[in-house]
């Protein structure tokens, strides 16, 4: 079967991320003559019920290989009914949709791998059953983005950089695209510069930490506003010990998830002897200064720092960034036609669109893998 996507096709993207928040989607037409110019048609974020992302990071913590099989099956479920609710929101015509690119929900990534019948394995499993979805949506799907990258010996994320890269690079300035998710990661596009001179990683935790003790201590699954966090003051030994944290200092490539930053995590710091409102201070400011030290680490000159990822909504978070960086400008992806919310499904909406005509995804320089490569695999719905 032959498939050519041209700039008149609306591509829909989907993004699952580690935040468990909910289904972002995107209806996007793309145009890559010259420079990447997008029209996006409309998007959405459906949030998950507070029980369905309880019971995922239930099974993230604890596997249980029959539950995670059928969630596979329902995920690609819930996103069929994801594109049917947010098409006739924007009334699009589903025989107009002509692909779906889907991240999948990550429920494991292990890429620097353990040793395995005397093989060294990378492990990296996101789930939401492309064949079912692409079946019951008569639609191509391209999925497992990760994949062909790691074969490559790469990390398989981050990917969006080459999003990062074809929409935001300049001539004139210096600039980091900031996403801050569950994870917080980063990608550095020096000015007038070559795909090769991308650098890209994951900082650390986003508002993985945060929310986490916001659902421990407070029963709420976010800190709107940032308005708890900013009640409280630095716990200054658990600060310093957070940075000194193994992740945050290791030199990219790097990339984490929450088989690292989770509860297990938190109490290798003996956290419940401190006050509940300034351990999440301090997780603030330590996400925050996470970024912070990576970006002055590994980025030469910043002229601009474009923020998108549900911690923008995070004032005290942003707040804190803007302290850390006070000569810098400080935007988000809105400033330049990029709901925050958006991004990531339109970036991979983009990487299935470039897929299925023949174009590498992934970044070396920013993997580590040892080549170029088209991401993905490719369900047709026969």
């Amino acid at each position: 079967m032959n498939l050519e996507i041209n700039s008149n096709d609306i591509v829909c993207g989907i993004m699952t991320g580690t935040s468990l928040d909910g289904v972002d989607i995107a209806f996007s037409k793309f145009d890559i003559n010259n420079s990447l110019k997008i029209e996006l048609l409309g998007y959405s974020t459906l949030p998950y019920p507070p029980s369905f992302s309880n019971y995922v990071k239930q099974l993230i913590s604890n596997p249980n290989w029959r539950d995670i099989s059928f969630l596979n099956y329902f995920i690609a479920e819930l996103y069929q009914k994801a594109i049917l609710f947010s098409a006739n929101r924007f009334n699009l015509n589903i025989s107009d949709i002509k692909l779906i690119g889907i991240h999948g929900q990550t429920m494991w990534h292990e890429p620097n791998g353990i040793e395995l019948f005397n093989s060294k394995i990378p492990s990296t499993l996101q789930i939401g059953n492309a064949s079912v979805l692409a079946t019951k949506m008569g639609i191509p799907v391209v999925s497992d983005f990760r994949a062909a990258d790691m074969a490559l010996g790469g990390q398989g994320a981050p990917l969006v950089p080459r999003f990062d890269y074809d929409y935001f690079k300049s001539n004139n300035d210096n600039i980091v695209c900031l996403n801050i998710g569950g994870m917080a990661n980063i990608t550095y596009l020096p000015e007038n510069s070559d795909i090769k001179d991308v650098i890209a990683f994951d900082t650390g935790p986003g508002n993985v930490l945060i929310d986490l003790i916001m659902k421990k201590y407070f029963n709420k699954e976010y800190d709107s506003n940032g308005e708890i966090a900013r009640l409280g003051k630095i716990n200054e030994i658990l600060l310093e010990s957070l940075l000194n944290d193994d992740f945050v200092k290791c030199l990219p490539p790097k990339s984490t998830g929450r088989e690292y930053y989770n509860e297990e995590y938190l109490n290798k710091y003996n956290i419940n002897g401190y006050d509940q409102v300034d351990i999440l201070h301090t997780l603030t400011h330590f996400t925050s200064k996470s970024i912070e030290y990576n970006i002055k680490q590994f980025c030469k000159k910043v002229d601009k720092i474009i923020v998108s990822g549900g911690g923008v909504r995070n004032l005290f978070l942003m707040e804190i960034l803007q302290s850390l960086f006070p000569s810098i400008l400080i935007e988000t992806s809105e400033d330049y036609k990029i709901p925050i919310d958006a991004k990531e499904a339109i970036a991979f909406a983009y990487m299935a669109y470039r897929t299925v005509n023949g174009l590498p995804s992934n970044i070396p320089s920013v993997t580590g893998a040892s080549r170029e490569a088209i991401l993905g695999s490719l369900s047709f719905p026969f």
